[in-house]
């Protein structure tokens, strides 16, 4: 597998929901609870926009919880995540991340 196949975390929010449901029931949900506390909100948002309410709010409340966690875990963590999707994609189970086309008008 070269580099450029690689899904770094950010990019997970690109799947749709049936993919992000897919990767977070392949993933321990304890490394997710931890991989989410260092996310950006807008990931976090894209994550829970699929749950239902009450589990957005259970899980918000355990990532608020959580109290400090070092770096490292943080970073751990969500390359056990972005791994997994990466695993996922190779097995053919989610789709492959199509990377975006910048045009430039002259």
């Amino acid at each position: 597998m070269c580099s450029s196949d690689l899904i770094a975390f950010e990019e997970l929010k690109e799947f749709d929901d049936e993919g992000l449901a897919l990767l977070f029931r392949e993933v321990d949900p304890e490394i997710t609870l931890v991989a989410l506390a260092g996310a950006s909100s807008e990931l976090v948002d894209r994550v829970m926009k699929p749950l239902a309410s009450r589990e957005a709010r259970s899980l918000r409340r355990r990532m608020e919880r959580l109290g400090p966690i070092r770096l490292r875990d943080i970073t751990a963590a969500q390359r056990e995540v972005a791994d997994a999707a990466t695993q996922l994609v190779q097995e053919g189970r989610l789709p492959k991340l199509v990377a975006p086309r910048f045009v430039v008008a002259a």
